[in-house]
C-alpha cells in the first residue's frame, strides 16, 4: 500500500483556533474540514483498514483523465474496488448521479464490480437514497455505495489511530474513548478492568477451537448476485456494522464457519458471543447470559461494557435461527436488532433461509454454494486424504455434494465400496460409531426405535422420558443392559436439549427409519407398500441405497414405481448396486419400447393428436422409468437403445401415415408428437416421454457420477444421421444443449444444418435453442460457421423465427432497429400531451421495451436520461390503463417508491381492476395488490375495489383487500389497525367463509414471486392476523366441497395443497386433528406430513 502524505492530515489539524472535530461528541466528526489531498488519503487508509484490501494507493495525478477513480484497491479474492473522493459541503441526487455516470459510462478502468463514492458532506436525504436505489437497479453489475460524514464517522469510530492521523490527538481521545457513565464504571471495576474479558477470550477460544476441524474456504455467494466472499475470509471481511445472513441447507457448513469465524474474530481484537438461537425461549438477554455462562461468571452486557472500554468491537453470532420455535422468530429478531443497537454490536446469522430482519440490522445476505471441484480436493485433504489417494477418492465421492457428506467420507474413504451412495457413508460411520458401545446392535435398534416414533408421528424430536422409557421397552425385549439407554442419549448421532431427544442431522433419522423398516418388513413388495405412504417419500432412497441383493432391489423399485428413486440411482447417487439394477432394468424397458413401436403404427387423427395401434398401456412404474431415462440421458451410457427407440418410432409414424404426406409434413407431425403430451386417451409414446423429461433436465443437475457422453461417441452417432431421422436428431439437439465441452459444441452446426433441413418447426425450434445455449462454449472456428448458419437461415414460422431473431442476437447479429433521438421525440411528444387517444399504448410500449432484450438498449438509454419527474410521469401514462402485462407490476413497484402522488391515479385504477380472465392470473392480481398499497400511501380510506364483480367471491376479495390497505397506512398505531380490520375479518370468518379460502391461495402464488414471503401481501395479512387467517384455512380442511372462486376452473387439490403450506406457517396444536386425514392422501399426503412435522417440531408437546 502507498503511504499516504501528511501534508493534508497536518492542514486540518493546524486550523487556527480549531476545537475538537466532532459536534455533540462522539457522533460525528468534521469531515467537511478536510482537506482533498487529506480525503483522498484518508480513503487510501480506510479501503485497508475498513476494507480489508491488500494494497490500495491514489489512481493518477492532477490534471490526468481518470475515468471516475480517485483511488483504487485490490483484493486477494475479489475483483478491485474503486473509489472517489468528494469534498463537498453539501451531496445531492444530481451530485451522485454524476459521480456514478463518470465510472459507469465510461472505461470502467480496473474492471472493478464495486463503486464506492466517499464524500465529507452529510448524505442524509431523501433525494439521494432514492437516487442510490435507483442507480443500483440501473448498474445491477456494479455494487455501488455511499459513505457520507456519518458512515465514514461510523468506520473511523473503531479506527482511533486513523482518527489521531487525520484529526488529531485531541479529537482521538474525545470521538473514540467516550467516557462511561458511573455503572459502566462501577461494572468494569467489578470486572477487574478487564480481567473478566481476558479469562472470557481464553475460555471461549480453547472450548471453541479442542477439536474443532480446519477450515476450507467455501464459497458464500452474495445474494443480489454479486461476487460473495470465501467462508475463510468472513472473519476479515466482517467490519463493525457490516450485519450478515448466511444461508443454505443442512450439512453446508454454515456452524462450522461460525465457529471459525468467532474464534478468528476473537484473534483480531473483537469480543464474539456464539449463541444457538434453540435455546431462546422469549428474552434474548437471558439466552445471552445462559451462552456465555460457561466461560465467564460476568453477564453478557457486563461484557460488552468491558470490550467497548477496552475499545473492541462486539459481534453476536446466532447460529441457526430455523431451529428457533417459529412463534418466537419475529420476537427473537426484534430483541437482537434492540440488543444490537444498546451494545453497538454487529451482528451474524446463519439458518436454512433468510429472515426478514428490522432495518436497524439488516445488512448483507450470503447464501452457501455447493463446493467447486478445487474446494471439493481441499475438503478431502483437510480431513485425512493424501496426495496420492487424491484423485482415486474424488472420484468415489462423486456422490456427495455437501461440506458434511464430503468431511466424513474423507475419513470413512479406505471402507467405502467404490461408487459408494450417502446411504453407504452414514451407515458406515453409524457402525464405527456403534461398535464402540456394549451392545452395538441393541444399541442400533434403540435408534431403530426413536426414529420410527418420529416418523410415525411426523415429529423431528421425542420427550426425553419417553425416549428411556421406549428405549427401555425395546432393551427388555432384547433382553440387554440397562445401560444402553445411556449409551444411546450420548450417541454421536443424538442431541438432548431442553428434555428433547433429536438426531442431530434429518439424515440419521431417515437412515434408521428406512432401515428399521427394512429389517422389519418380510418381502421387497413389502417393504415398497410401506414407503409408498406418501409421508415416507423421503425414505425410499435411503432404503434402495441399503439394499445389497440385485433381485430384491428390482423388485423393491418396481413396487416403487418412483421416477425420482430412479434417477437417483441412474445419477450413481445410491451406490453401485442401485446402479447396476438400474441401468438394467432400463435397458429392459427400452428395449420392449423398441420392439412394441417396431410392430405398430401411429395414425395422427390432426396436428395434436395422434393414436397408436395396437394400443399398449405402460405401467406406472415403465412410465417412471422413461421420465428417469430422459433426465440422465446426457451420461450416455444407453444412446444406443434410445437411438433405436427413436428410429423405431419414427417408422411407426410413416407406417401410420396412409395418406402418404409429403416429407416435411411426415417430418412435422413426428417432431410435434416428441415436443408435448398430445397422445389421445392419455397415452404417451416411450419416445415423448423421454424426450419431455430430457427437455425439462437441467444437465447439470445434482452430482451425478457418470460424466456427460463425449465428443467421441456424439459424433458417431451425429454422422450417422439420416435424412427422415427425426427423433434421433431432437435426441441429440436436447443431449448437446447447454455443454460446457466446446468438442461437443463443435457438433452443433452440423446438428443445426440437418434440423433446419427437415422443415419441421419444432425440430428448428429445438436446433436453434441448442445454437443459443452453447454461446458461451463455443470456439471461435464454431461461432463463425454458427454465424453463418443464422445469417442463411429464414422461415416463416412465426414462433421459430421468434427463436431465430433471438440466436442471431445471442451471436452479436442484429443491433436495435430504434435510435435513442427517436425513442427521446416520442418520450416528448407523449409528456407533452398526455391526453393523446393512444398515448397509454405508446407509453407502455416504450417502458416495456426496455425488457425486449433485442431491441431494449436505447430504450434504456433514452428513459435513463430523463429527469427524475418526467421518468415518474411516463411510468404513470404507460400503467394508467389497460390490463396488465409482464412488466406492469415492476412499474407500479418503481411508483410506489417514488411516493409521488401524481401516480394516484394510476393506483386507483389498479386497486379497482382485476382481469380475472386473464391467462397469467399472477400478474393481474399482482398489480391489484400494488394498486391497493400505492392507494394507501396517498388515501385516507380505502378506494372502490373491483367495482365490475359482484357476489360473495368478489366481497371476500374486497375485504382482504380493505385489510391490506389499512396494513400498509402509514402512521397507524396497531390498535386503530386492529379496529378497522376485525370488521373484515367477522366478515370473512362467518358469512363470507366459503369465498375467504380461496383468495389465500391466490395470494400464496404472488408472494412464491417475492423476494421475502413476509414483505408480501400474504405475509402482512398472515403474520398480522395468524388466528382469523387458521380459523379460515380450518375450514379449507373441513368443508373443502363448500369452497368457491372468483376464478374459473379452480383445481381443488392445488387450493388444498396451498392451506395445507400455509398451516404450516400459522397452524397450531388445533390443526392436528384436522391434517391428520390427508396423512395417506395419494397427492396431498406429502403436503400434509410436511405441515404436520412441522408444527409438531415447533410446538412444545408432541
Amino acid at each position: 500500500m502507498s503511504s499516504a502524505g501528511q501534508g493534508g492530515a497536518e492542514q486540518a489539524r493546524e486550523l487556527p483556533g480549531q476545537p475538537p472535530l466532532t459536534v455533540t461528541a462522539p457522533l460525528l466528526l468534521r469531515t467537511h474540514e478536510l482537506s482533498w489531498e487529506a480525503l483522498e488519503h484518508l480513503v487510501v487508509a480506510l479501503a485497508v483498514q475498513a476494507d480489508h484490501a491488500l494494497e490500495s494507493r491514489p489512481f493518477g495525478r492532477g490534471g490526468q483523465a481518470q475515468d471516475g477513480v480517485d483511488v483504487v484497491a485490490f483484493f486477494t479474492s475479489h475483483p478491485p474496488t474503486v473509489y472517489q473522493a468528494k469534498r463537498y459541503e453539501k451531496f445531492t441526487a444530481a451530485d451522485l448521479r454524476k459521480a456514478v455516470a463518470a465510472y459507469a459510462g465510461g472505461s470502467r478502468p480496473f474492471d472493478a464490480h464495486r463503486l464506492v463514492i466517499v464524500t465529507t458532506a452529510d448524505v442524509r436525504d431523501t433525494k439521494v437514497d432514492l437516487e442510490l436505489t435507483r442507480l443500483r437497479e440501473q448498474h445491477q453489475d456494479l455494487v455501488v455505495e455511499l459513505w457520507g460524514r456519518q458512515q465514514l464517522s461510523d468506520m473511523l469510530f473503531v479506527l482511533p489511530d486513523l482518527v489521531r492521523r487525520f484529526f488529531g490527538e485531541d479529537t482521538m481521545r474525545v470521538f473514540c474513548r467516550p467516557m462511561l457513565d458511573r455503572e459502566m464504571q462501577a461494572d468494569i471495576s467489578d470486572a477487574s478492568k478487564g480481567q473478566a474479558l481476558e479469562d472470557y477470550l481464553a475460555h471461549f477460544g480453547s472450548y471453541l477451537s479442542e477439536g474443532l476441524p480446519g477450515l476450507v474456504g467455501l464459497t458464500l455467494g452474495e445474494q443480489d448476485g454479486a461476487e460473495g466472499v470465501l467462508s475463510t475470509d468472513l472473519a476479515v471481511w466482517l467490519r463493525p456494522g457490516r450485519h450478515v445472513q448466511v444461508v443454505g441447507s443442512s450439512g453446508t457448513g454454515k456452524s462450522h464457519t461460525l465457529a471459525h469465524a468467532a474464534l478468528g474474530l476473537a484473534q483480531v481484537g473483537w469480543l464474539p458471543i456464539l449463541l444457538r438461537a434453540g435455546v431462546y425461549e422469549g428474552r434474548v438477554e437471558d439466552s445471552l447470559d445462559e451462552s456465555v455462562a460457561p466461560f465467564t461468571s460476568q453477564s453478557a452486557d457486563c461484557l460488552v461494557r468491558a470490550a467497548r472500554s477496552e475499545g473492541l468491537p462486539v459481534v453476536l453470532l446466532v447460529d441457526a435461527i430455523n431451529e428457533c420455535p417459529s412463534r418466537f422468530q419475529d420476537r427473537l429478531m426484534l430483541q437482537l436488532s434492540s440488543w444490537c443497537r444498546r451494545a453497538e454490536a454487529t451482528l451474524v446469522s446463519t439458518s436454512h433461509e433468510f429472515v426478514n430482519v428490522p432495518a436497524a440490522i439488516g445488512g448483507a445476505q450470503l447464501r452457501t454454494v455447493d463446493p467447486t471441484s478445487q474446494q471439493r480436493a481441499a475438503l478431502l485433504r483437510c480431513y485425512g486424504v493424501g496426495p496420492q489417494q487424491e484423485e482415486v477418492v474424488e472420484e468415489e465421492c462423486k456422490a456427495f455434494g455437501t461440506a458434511f457428506e464430503l468431511s466424513m467420507a474423507a475419513q470413512l474413504t479406505r471402507r467405502l465400496p467404490t461408487g459408494a451412495g450417502r446411504a453407504a457413508l452414514l451407515d458406515a460411520y453409524l457402525g464405527e460409531q456403534l461398535q464402540r458401545a456394549s451392545q452395538p446392535t441393541a444399541l442400533r435398534q434403540v435408534l431403530h426405535r426413536w426414529a420410527m416414533l418420529m416418523d410415525q408421528r411426523l415429529a423431528g424430536w421425542l420427550p426425553l422420558a419417553e425416549a428411556q422409557r421406549s428405549a427401555a421397552q425395546v432393551l427388555v425385549a432384547l433382553d440387554g443392559a440397562g445401560g444402553v439407554v445411556d449409551e444411546a442419549l450420548r450417541s454421536p448421532v443424538v442431541q438432548v436439549r431442553h428434555r428433547r431427544v433429536e438426531f442431530r442431522h434429518e439424515w440419521y433419522a431417515q437412515l434408521l427409519a428406512a432401515e428399521a423398516l427394512m429389517w422389519s418388513r418380510e418381502s421387497a413388495m413389502e417393504l415398497a407398500g410401506e414407503l409408498r405412504r406418501p409421508h415416507r417419500r423421503e425414505l425410499a432412497v435411503w432404503a434402495v441405497a441399503l439394499f445389497s441383493d440385485p433381485d430384491e432391489l428390482r423388485s423393491l423399485m418396481q413396487g416403487l414405481r418412483d421416477a425420482e428413486v430412479l434417477i437417483e440411482a441412474l445419477c450413481g447417487r445410491l451406490g453401485p448396486v442401485a446402479d447396476g439394477v438400474a441401468l438394467a432394468e432400463a435397458q429392459r424397458c427400452l428395449e420392449a419400447a423398441g420392439k412394441v413401436m417396431a410392430a405398430s403404427r401411429v395414425e395422427c387423427t390432426s396436428d395434436f393428436r395422434y393414436s397408436i395401434e395396437p394400443s399398449r398401456c405402460w405401467s406406472e412404474y415403465e412410465q417412471a422409468m422413461f421420465t428417469a431415462l430422459g433426465t440422465t440421458a446426457r451420461d450416455g451410457r444407453l444412446l444406443g437403445p434410445l437411438a433405436r427407440l427413436m428410429r423405431e418410432n419414427d417408422q411407426a409414424f410413416r407406417r401410420g401415415m396412409g395418406w402418404s404426406p409429403t416429407h416435411s409434413r411426415a417430418a412435422g407431425l413426428i417432431a410435434e408428437a416428441l415436443n408435448g403430451p398430445i397422445a389421445s386417451g392419455g397415452t404417451r409414446l416411450p419416445a415423448a416421454v423421454i424426450t419431455h423429461a430430457l427437455r425439462l433436465a437441467w444437465p447439470r443437475r445434482g452430482h451425478n457420477r457418470h460424466q456427460p457422453a463425449g465428443a467421441a461417441i456424439l459424433q458417431r452417432w451425429a454422422a450417422s444421421l439420416k435424412a427422415d431421422d427425426i427423433g434421433l436428431a431432437m435426441l441429440l439437439c436436447l443431449l448437446l444443449r447447454w455443454t460446457d465441452d466446446s468438442e461437443v459444441a463443435a457438433l452443433a452446426p452440423a446438428l443445426f444444418s440437418h434440423a433446419w433441413a427437415t422443415k419441421a418447426s419444432q425440430l428448428r425450434f429445438a436446433g436453434l435453442d441448442l445454437l443459443t445455449s452453447i454461446r458461451t462454449t463455443v470456439d471461435e472456428v464454431t461461432e463463425t460457421r454458427v454465424i453463418e448458419l443464422l445469417n442463411d437461415a429464414h422461415t416463416d414460422n412465426i414462433w421459430v423465427s421468434t427463436m431465430l431473431i433471438d440466436a442471431l442476437h445471442v451471436y452479436g447479429q442484429l443491433t436495435s432497429p430504434y435510435s435513442v433521438v427517436d425513442i427521446a421525440e416520442e418520450i416528448s411528444s407523449l409528456l407533452t400531451n398526455p391526453k393523446q387517444p393512444d398515448a397509454c399504448a405508446r407509453a407502455q410500449r416504450v417502458v416495456e421495451n426496455q425488457f425486449e432484450e433485442v431491441i431494449s438498449a436505447p430504450f434504456i438509454e433514452a428513459i435513463d436520461a430523463l429527469e427524475p419527474a418526467a421518468r415518474r410521469a411516463l411510468l404513470i401514462l404507460a400503467v394508467r390503463e389497460g390490463d396488465a402485462s409482464l412488466f406492469t407490476d415492476v412499474v407500479l413497484k418503481e411508483l410506489i417508491r417514488a411516493k409521488d402522488p401524481a401516480a394516484l391515479p394510476a393506483f386507483r385504477y389498479w386497486a379497482s381492476h382485476m382481469n380475472v380472465p386473464d391467462p397469467f392470473r399472477q400478474n393481474a392480481i399482482s398489480c391489484h395488490l400494488l394498486g391497493i398499497e400505492g392507494c394507501a400511501a396517498h388515501l385516507d380510506t380505502p378506494p372502490p375495489m373491483l367495482g365490475s364483480h359482484e357476489g360473495a367471491d368478489a366481497e371476500a376479495w374486497r375485504c382482504y383487500g380493505q385489510i391490506l390497505f389499512w396494513l400498509h397506512r402509514p402512521n397507524l398505531n396497531s390498535d386503530d389497525r386492529y379496529a378497522r380490520c376485525i370488521p373484515l375479518w367477522e366478515q370473512l370468518t362467518t358469512s363470507l367463509l366459503d369465498a375467504a379460502v380461496d383468495p389465500l391461495q391466490q395470494l400464496q402464488s404472488v408472494a412464491m414471486l417475492a423476494h421475502d414471503i413476509r414483505t408480501s401481501a400474504l405475509g402482512l395479512i398472515v403474520d398480522s392476523f395468524p388466528s382469523h387467517i387458521r380459523t379460515v384455512l380450518h375450514h379449507g380442511l373441513s368443508a373443502p366441497e363448500h369452497l368457491t372462486s372468483l376464478f374459473p376452473h379452480p383445481q381443488p387439490d392445488d387450493r388444498t395443497a396451498a392451506v395445507l403450506r400455509l398451516l404450516a406457517r400459522v397452524g397450531d396444536h388445533s390443526s392436528l386433528q384436522l391434517l391428520a386425514p390427508y396423512r395417506d392422501h395419494p397427492g396431498l399426503g406429502s403436503t400434509a406430513a410436511d405441515t404436520i412435522r412441522r408444527l409438531n417440531n415447533r410446538t412444545d408437546e408432541s
